[in-house]
């Protein structure tokens, strides 16, 4: 068996499974005794339940390969609730789904630049409580993520619609030539949103608080009680359950949020995206991925001035998409379809929009106790983090951010 040698970021989050694991993977990509170098990527709270690293390999004849590695904790202490169903999911969309929509692709004839682009998977461990995957990286493709704090550009959205378009259009053409394909996809993918744990539900509670907290106008006030009247799950799942029998709904990404998606500029000009994190997908009405990309991703100012032609775009991504497999958007998916989803998406996308909104502004060091409390298990009725009004810029930050939302669900009549 090929031997190698760990240098770098090697913890206690990862396991001797995980790594004679990674061996076998290396063994198998014809790499035989060399070292195998592990770095942490990103920032430490980028990932909630993964350990995010990058592993570069230099084998003895000096051929190299660079790979990104979520490694699953091992230790009891630090899994949250679901981690086990976040990498079930994330291993069945690469080994199974997407692959699945790669070959709808290729019967298609559809030309590679029009093709979903998601990063190759070189292996999938999925035992508990070892799980990991082993996926390309595409920074080596000149793909880099963006500063979550910042919101998206008009050109940045669109892109990422577009993904989103290619995405739903292949559910749609697995629902019309494969159902029960489509139905055995529908019964393995874990509904994390749907099902939290009373960890990941406590924060949610906790989140909501803070954001009432902030509001100081009574108008506004009375629209967040409106449309955050129940939990986030149980609203998510309201929507699931009464669509689940529905036509209309495709696999979504699940997660379309600035951290997971990766931008490729050329000479400054956008040219390509690609969406990298696939844990947390759910069957269910398009406007669930477009509502959390709008709303989690851009400002006020942007969205009031591109909404209804993001909208428009989509859809009409969606049809170029169909297309290609000799099928028609408006007897697929209308657009006036289309926009009464977005109201009856509306509550989740709102609740959602506000953890979001919870992360982008939260400090280093809050953000630190938040993961800490969901890995740890703190079954308090809050998550033990800091007093986010400690730090007058940051409330002033996450208040606007609330405040737009709000605003934007009055003006496109989204309550």
């Amino acid at each position: 068996m090929a031997k190698f040698e760990y240098v770098g970021i090697i913890d206690n989050n990862i396991s001797a499974r995980q790594l004679q694991y990674l061996d076998e993977v290396l063994e198998k990509l014809g790499f035989i005794n060399g070292k195998v170098f592990i770095e942490l990527v990103g920032e430490e709270t980028d990932n909630f339940g993964a350990k995010v690293k990058r592993i570069t390999v230099v084998d003895a004849e000096k051929k190299t390969l660079k790979m990104i590695a979520k490694f699953s904790p091992s230790q009891e202490n630090m899994r949250i609730g679901v981690t086990s169903q976040l990498f079930s999911n994330e291993i069945q969309m690469y080994t199974t789904v997407l692959t699945t929509f790669r070959e709808l692709e290729t019967a298609a004839n559809i030309p590679e630049p029009q093709r979903l682009r998601f990063a190759k998977c070189y292996g999938a461990y999925k035992e508990a409580p070892n799980e990991m995957i082993l996926l390309e990286d595409l920074q080596l493709a000149g793909f880099l993520t963006l500063d979550k704090t910042k919101p998206l550009s008009n050109e940045c959205v669109k892109i990422v619609l577009k993904d989103l378009a290619k995405m739903h259009s292949l559910s749609y053409v697995l629902k019309t030539s494969n159902p029960e394909k489509f139905e055995e996809f529908e019964h393995d993918l874990f509904g994390v949103w749907n099902k939290m744990d009373i960890k990941s539900l406590n924060y949610c509670n906790y989140v909501k608080s803070e954001a009432f907290a902030v509001l100081t106008d009574e108008k506004q006030k009375q629209i967040f009680t409106t449309l955050t009247s129940s939990d986030m799950s149980v609203t998510t799942a309201e929507v699931i359950e009464k669509y689940k029998e529905s036509k209309f709904t495709v696999i979504l990404q699940g997660d379309p949020w600035t951290n997971n998606i990766m931008f490729k500029f050329k000479n400054d000009n956008l040219v390509e995206a690609v969406m990298i994190d696939y844990q947390t997908p759910m069957i269910n009405i398009p406007s669930g991925d477009l509502m959390y990309l709008i709303f989690c991703c851009t400002d006020y100012a942007t969205r009031n001035k591109y909404f209804n032609s993001w909208l428009d775009y989509y859809h009409t991504e969606l049809a170029t998409a169909l297309n290609y497999h000799g099928l028609k958007v408006n007897s697929i998916y209308p657009k006036d379809q289309l926009n009464m989803d977005l109201k009856n998406f509306a509550k989740a996308g709102f609740a959602k929009s506000i953890l979001i909104a919870h992360v982008t502004t939260m400090s280093s060091d809050e953000a630190i106790k938040v993961k800490a409390s969901l890995e740890q298990g703190n079954d308090n009725s809050q998550p033990a983090i800091s007093d986010s009004s400690c730090n007058t810029e940051n409330i002033r930050n996450f208040k606007e951010k609330i405040v737009g939302l709000i605003d934007s669900y009055v003006e496109f009549n989204l309550i």
